[in-house]
């Protein structure tokens, strides 16, 4: 298995309600997506990180990203699917894996990762999942929440899979989670952070559960 990583952070941050695009506020004394290059960096399996920036929205910011011989910068697009797809392209012939990664996800752990890479050898793509705690509703009908999945990141790809699936604009995969997904326990997830509150709390813990690794078969796309 060769192995990259992509962090996607070309995103505008819109929610966040800030000049200053999210991934490059500081939480624990670093960057936000700092955290995520020096962990990804620490795997020997990553051979090569990449990142997805706005150079536009970024180029103020760019001699606070952590450096290295092995992390490549390129530019994103407009949309996240935009942003997979030109890194893809800058790795498609020279790996045969890829790690997927959102800048504002900051605290994943190695363990994580680890987990992601065996399961990697076995299924075409691992997702990192945790069940809902939450009740939800969707157009005043409320959703069975044992049946609800919420999807997290890295998220591990055959590379000539996602790549076909992206080049096609068949961005939707469809998961399936069967007998023959592979289900791992993990550390506590941590949400997301796309608002002030979270980014000034800096740690905001889901609830304690396991994370469920699904499987996408290519026979159901």
């Amino acid at each position: 298995m060769k192995l990259a990583a992509i962090i996607l952070a070309a995103g505008q941050s819109s929610r966040f309600n800030n000049k200053i695009p999210k991934q490059f506020h500081y939480i624990d004394d670093d960057l936000m997506i700092n955290h995520s290059i020096k962990k990804l960096s620490s795997i020997n399996h990553i051979k090569e990180i990449y990142i997805a920036l706005n150079y536009n929205k970024s180029k103020n910011y760019l001699h606070l990203l952590k450096k290295g011989k092995n992390i490549k910068l390129f530019e994103g697009g407009k949309y996240r699917s935009q942003s997979v797809l030109n890194g893809l392209k800058k790795i498609n012939k020279k790996f045969t894996h890829v790690l997927i990664h959102d800048a504002a996800r900051p605290y994943f752990s190695k363990k994580l990762i680890l987990k992601m890479i065996k399961s990697l050898k076995k299924y075409n793509c691992v997702i990192p999942a945790i069940k809902s705690s939450d009740t939800t509703v969707y157009k005043n009908l409320y959703l069975n929440r044992d049946k609800l999945k919420l999807l997290q990141t890295p998220q591990g790809f055959n590379i000539n899979k996602i790549f076909e699936y992206h080049k096609k604009n068949k961005n939707k995969l469809k998961l399936c989670c069967n007998k023959n997904a592979a289900r791992v326990p993990c550390d506590r997830p941590k949400k997301k952070l796309c608002c002030n509150e979270v980014c000034t709390n800096a740690r905001v813990p889901f609830d304690s559960q396991k994370k469920l690794y699904l499987r996408v078969d290519p026979k159901q796309i």
